[in-house]
Formats: structure tokens, sequence, C-alpha cells
């Protein structure tokens, strides 16, 4: 599966649409994730779009009374995808057994906590997950340069999120800072802002899949491009000490009897060769605290469904909770 998300602050620009368009030829993407359109027509960009080998109809999200912030186009050849969740930051959907949400999450964090309740609920579906966009916010200060200083509060909603869901981080090459504010000498501001993340369903089905983050021409922000193909899988990423591992009764337990084992070897050999093989009782977090997770959140399906415009060259039909103008 190939994607390409990007933040592309207005496609009414010919600049914007041909840097579009050379993207999607040379990725040749199943998904095309867009971002701050700022426009509100899309018949022509439709248009385009299908002569690139994209299915004619694009789902947009619900803002109220502005214009869509997210546009999602899939190939022809897929089966149209079913709307699972749609909200003013987020598109959820269903493709082939996989779900895939695309993000362009508020710039204030007491709003970003909206969403991820709604990235919370789709978490617990147990199928490949992939959550792709522009997150509006860090994991980490290392991420910003420039500016003020990150907020705390919202660094730890936004780690909180990440490790309630065992959400793995996509290894991203290219760009680090994949947005900027344009500006030079002291008032540049930079920051890592678009990524993408998945659960270890997606890790398994699709071993190596990572991003890249490629140069910003025509917006403030980087478009992601992501594949499953040459890129090397981090040798760390199936590994994450969670908090909340703290409070089960046998933690202590599992962690003695893995240590206890004899290794005989230099100490720092010992120490690794113990790490590695705790790493392989990862089925046992697995097992005690994903399902109480699906538990918790059981009770809150089904997930948000708002009314989606979905624009098509063709006339009025629908498809699933989707509706074609």
């Amino acid at each position: 599966m190939r994607y390409l998300f990007w933040n592309i602050r207005g496609i009414g620009n010919s600049r914007s649409q041909e840097r579009l368009k050379k993207l999607i030829k040379e990725l040749d993407p199943d998904f095309v994730g867009i971002a701050e359109p700022k426009i509100a027509h899309v018949n022509f960009i439709s248009l385009q779009m299908q002569a690139l080998g994209m299915h004619h109809s694009v789902i947009t999200n619900d803002t109220g009374q502005r214009v869509p912030n997210l546009w999602l186009f899939w190939k022809a050849t897929l089966l149209n995808p079913i709307v699972l969740s749609v909200s003013y930051q987020h598109i959820t959907v269903e493709c082939q057994g996989l779900s895939i949400s695309i993000v362009h999450a508020h710039s204030l964090y007491l709003y970003r906590r909206q969403l991820w309740q709604d990235l919370s609920h789709i978490c617990s579906l147990q199928i490949p997950t992939l959550i792709i966009g522009d997150f509006n916010s860090y994991l980490s200060t290392t991420e910003k340069k420039g500016g003020r200083w990150p907020s705390s509060t919202a660094m730890g909603d936004f780690r909180e999120w990440m490790d309630n869901n065992f959400m793995l981080e996509a290894p991203c090459s290219g760009l680090f800072y994949t947005w900027s504010n344009k500006r030079r000498g002291s008032k540049r501001i930079m920051g890592r802002l678009d990524r993408a993340f998945y659960n270890k369903e997606w890790q398994d089905s699709f071993p190596n899949w990572g991003l890249k983050a490629v140069a910003r021409l025509c917006s403030d922000h980087a478009p992601l491009i992501g594949w499953h193909e040459s890129i090397p899988k981090p040798r760390n990423a199936p590994f994450k000490f969670f908090n909340m591992w703290l409070s089960h009764s046998d933690f202590m337990a599992v962690v003695k009897n893995s240590c206890e084992e004899y290794i005989e070897g230099h100490e720092l050999f010992i120490l690794a060769q113990k790490l590695k093989r705790l790493k392989d009782d990862e089925s046992w977090t697995q097992q005690e605290f994903e399902s109480n997770v699906v538990k918790e959140h059981e009770g809150k399906r089904p997930l948000l469904s708002g009314d989606l415009q979905v624009t098509s060259k063709e006339g009025v039909g629908t498809l699933g909770e989707l509706t074609f103008t």
C-alpha cells in the first residue's frame, strides 16, 4: 500500500496542482490525503485526479459552515472505502480490511483532546490501522526549533494517546522538520508536525513500512510519502515500555523470571541479552492490556459518523454512509 499525504495550504494555484500531479505520477499511491485545500469546489480537481488513475470521487469532512479542510482520494482499482468516522479534525475509512485515517489536528491542544478520543475509538478495532497527517503537536521538545517552548501538557496528551493505544510511529526519512514558517534568521521556526502511526497488526501486514518527508516547495508543510518497500524496519520498534504495566500484579514476576535465567559473558552483553529476552515476552503485554483497552471502548461504538460530502462527476447516488452529489 502506497500513501501520499500533504498539507497543501491551498490547492487553487497552478504550482500546487503541478506539484501534486508530479508526486502522484512518481508514487502511484493507493490513497491521497490533502489537508487545507482552501477551496469549496473540487470538481475540476477530481477530473485531474481521475486522469492520474484515482477514483472520480473524493471524500471530504464536515467543518460546519467552512469549506472542508480534509480531502481523501483513492485509486480507481480499489474497492470504494467505507467511512468509519469523521470530524473537523480527521477522516477514517475502512478499505480491504484496513483502517486508514488522515488527520489535520486543531492548533489548540484543548480541541485536540477530542481528536485523541476519536482516534482511540479507531485504535480499538484490532485491524491493521494507519493514522497519517498533520498532528499540530510535538512528542518532545527536540521536534521544534525556534519560537516558544512546546506545551508540556500538549506533548503529554499526545504521548498518552500513543502509549495507551500501543501505536508505533512510522520511521521517517528525508526532512526531520516537516513544517517551517518560511522566515529567516532569528524569526525562523521549524517543527515536526507531520507524521504517521500504525499498530502491530499494520506492522505485521506491511513489514518495513515507512515514510519519507520530501521538500517543502509550494507549502510550508512537507508532503509525506509512505510505502513498505526498501525502508528498513527499526529494530527497536516492537518493544516499548508503558507505565500501565507497573499497575499489573504479575509485572515484577515476569521481569524477574526473565532476568534470573543465567547468561554467560561480559556485563554489557548480559544486559543486552536479558533486554532482548524480555522483549520476546511482548505477547504477555498484548494479551493482558490490549484486551482491556478494547473492552473500555466496546460500549462506545458505533464510531462517530458525520455527514460527508462526496463529490463525483456522476449524478446522485449512495454508497454505505456516503452521499454522492
